[in-house]
């Protein structure tokens, strides 16, 4: 008898007990009864079987019980996001666990049920300490940590509408001790800084690391690296935007004939982030920059994130350069990489380059030796980007939105744009990722890839479904959709109202790209091989990747220690997951709140939006200005059902789905629950009499 043994069993037919699982493996005498015993509460323990209250066990796969993510809003409604769609979870069924905790749960009809909590999401809470005559008082931002309490509150001088932070010490029992006195409520940031706070964020770099920073040469010579490859006289420019401040890539491109000549230089942060110095676990640790609002928190101190790192024009910096040279089809012809010393010549933003691009005459002739480089660099990023659309890739439409803020206020919200000159950088830094990946998979050699997963059938499935009853119809067979069908519906959608919810709706029907030392491909690129490389300064797992090309590619002498390096990379790809989660998630959350800080004084204004989702209790409103607020089937006339399988809430002479146009007043905006609801608004008109 082994493990798969009672796996294969429980398969079969599940939910026996252990009497019953021992007859079945003909077991007769007491050693194996107890063997069995143990390996029951070992595979119990590692959530491949379920023990349940009625003293039997069941598998944990894709069918019955299932491990999942709790999902619980500010309002306190709670859900399961399962392959198949969205599952409500009733309190009473919530068994004690809290927002982004890992389950095992079993589906009934639109519900599920809680059967064991795997592992707790939160560790920390923030909150706001209120005194009144002498009591203190502790009220939780997150008003889903309610009714837990503070056991050390007398090792602390506190005063009223402090913000602190407190560490969970009992899940059960609902306590937890003060660690730290963040800010006062009236402080504008207090709360984006409790968010921070709350996912227990790093703020500071440690005293050694800093202490690091201050070691390194300011002024680079060309003359103390005689092995890199001394690119100073050529022309290089950097293209970011016009408020960045660290610069990791530049480029240069050339026509040769018929053909390209493309060369991406990206900073060498692994010349000064060495592996295990105080740098390194500061930069492991974070993994990667967090961009929140008009805020950084950046994964390297700014003086090597906006100094020595950064390529700023006029100065020497050490890069590693990607060379790649395309036929006019797209077809890469050859590649090199290798270290060199490069001094950008121009620091050009998205917005010049898009004006030179439209005819800007003044600026032509401001940048007039830029020319050349910038139409050749325009032709082949259209190449590039054919081709690449050839294979499947999915150019989805992002609606970012870019805060104004001045003096800590939200003063508006507007679509972030993406001109000829931001699609031509990701062109460029898509066409760098893939060759050094396809270059050390090629060679064998240890690395970190960046995996995009097929999509799940089910869910694929759904979203097919809703769109075509939007009016699209799929070609072939649904249940094998391939990238490029995905692709050619954006397009069908393009420039309509309908085109950010169906790019929206495709993105949530889409597995999580994810890091991994083993290359499995990109989905949504329509990729073989794919990598990070072009951003070291601000991701973790580009700058194991120039370690790995230092150490395989530029050296020689390292072979021994493959096997070594690929485990370690594997556990880096799963922390830098882990993080990249953990940072998207701030994102959002801080996104949200400002989003509601700008709706605040906005209460009984009217506005049109359209259905982005929608769910039994109700259904999400996106404003142009990409809002969003909640219109709860409370505030609908009459009885509604929801079919879930459309997504569609439906009464005897009424339905509401996905891409409706709706004209919705504001209701309230809740600060604390970072929640917005909408009531729809129908302007009757007034009957004049005579």
């Amino acid at each position: 008898m082994n493990r798969q043994d009672i796996l294969d069993l429980l398969i079969k037919k599940d939910g026996l007990d252990v009497h019953e699982i021992a007859d079945a493996l003909k077991m007769e005498d007491t050693s194996s009864f107890i063997a069995l015993n143990r390996e029951l509460n070992d595979l119990e323990r590692d959530n491949d079987v379920f023990f349940g209250d009625d003293e039997k066990y069941y598998i944990v796969d894709d069918k019955k019980i299932k491990k999942g993510t709790v999902i619980i809003k500010r309002n306190n409604n709670a859900y399961i996001d399962d392959d198949e769609g969205l599952f409500e979870i009733r309190s009473n069924d919530l068994k004690g666990a809290m927002n982004k905790d890992v389950v095992l749960y079993a589906r009934y009809g639109h519900y599920a049920r809680i059967l064991k909590i795997i592992s707790h999401y939160s560790s920390a809470v923030v909150g706001l300490i209120r005194i009144r005559k002498g009591k203190i008082e502790f009220y939780a931002d997150d008003i889903r940590m309610k009714d837990f309490k503070i056991t050390n509150l007398k090792n602390f001088k506190l005063k009223d509408r402090m913000k602190v932070r407190c560490i969970i010490t009992n899940y059960i029992k609902k306590e937890m001790i003060l660690e730290s006195i963040i800010t006062y409520l009236d402080d504008p940031r207090s709360r984006e800084l409790s968010i921070l706070y709350s996912y227990n964020v790093p703020m500071e770099f440690t005293s050694t690391a800093l202490n690091e920073c201050k070691t390194f040469k300011k002024y680079i010579d060309v003359k103390d690296y005689p092995k890199r490859a001394d690119l100073t006289s050529e022309m290089v420019m950097t293209i970011d935007g016009d408020d960045s401040k660290d610069f990791d890539d530049a480029i240069s491109v050339y026509r040769q004939g018929e053909d390209y000549l493309l060369k991406v230089h990206i900073a060498d942060v692994s010349e000064y982030v060495k592996e295990n110095s105080a740098l390194d676990k500061n930069a492991r640790d974070r993994a990667t920059s967090i961009y929140y609002a008009d805020r950084v928190i950046p994964m390297l101190p700014l003086e090597l994130s906006n100094g020595l790192c950064s390529l700023n024009p006029g100065v020497n910096r050490l890069t590693i350069t990607a060379e790649m040279v395309y036929d006019r089809y797209g077809n890469q012809l050859d590649f090199k990489v290798y270290e060199s010393v490069i001094k950008s010549k121009y620091r050009m933003t998205y917005n010049n380059v898009n004006k030179i691009f439209d005819g800007d005459e003044t600026l032509r002739k401001e940048y007039s030796e830029l020319l050349d480089m910038l139409d050749a660099g325009y032709e082949l990023s259209s190449i590039l980007r054919k081709r690449r659309e050839d294979g499947g890739s999915i150019d989805f439409k992002d609606d970012e939105a870019k805060l104004i803020i001045k003096n800590d206020k939200v003063y508006d919200i507007v679509l972030r744009e993406r001109g000829i000159a931001e699609k031509m950088i990701e062109d460029f830094m898509i066409g760098a990722n893939v060759a050094v990946a396809s270059y050390m998979k090629y060679l064998d050699y240890p690395m970190i890839y960046r995996n995009h997963d097929y999509p799940k059938t089910d869910r694929l499935l759904s979203f097919v479904e809703v769109v075509e009853q939007m009016g699209y119809k799929f070609k072939g067979n649904k249940y094998a959709i391939r990238s490029k069908q995905l692709r050619e519906c954006l397009e069908y959608y393009e420039g309509s109202d309908l085109e950010l919810v169906v790019s929206n709706l495709m993105l949530r029907s889409m597995a999580k790209a994810v890091y991994d030392n083993v290359p499995e491909g990109h989905y949504g690129l329509g990729l073989e091989d794919y990598c990070h490389f072009t951003s070291p300064i601000r991701r973790y797992p580009d700058l194991v990747v120039h370690r790995m090309l230092k150490k395989y590619v530029f050296s020689y002498d390292h072979l021994d220690d493959k096997d070594k390096d690929i485990k370690k990379n594997g556990e880096i790809a799963n922390l830098a997951s882990d993080r990249e989660r953990r940072a998207v998630n701030i994102e959002r959350d801080i996104m949200d709140l400002k989003r509601c800080e700008y709706m605040a004084d906005k209460v009984g204004k009217i506005y049109d939006g359209v259905i982005s989702s929608v769910l039994s209790f109700g259904f999400f409103v996106k404003l142009d200005n990409t809002v969003e607020g909640l219109v709860h089937v409370s505030e609908l006339d009459g009885y509604y059902t929801f079919d879930e399988k459309m997504m569609v809430l439906r009464s005897d002479n009424q339905e509401y789905k996905v891409g409706m146009r709706v004209r919705v007043k504001v209701s309230d905006v809740d600060l604390r629950r970072c929640s917005i609801d909408f009531r729809l608004y129908n302007k009757r008109r007034k009957r004049i009499g005579f």
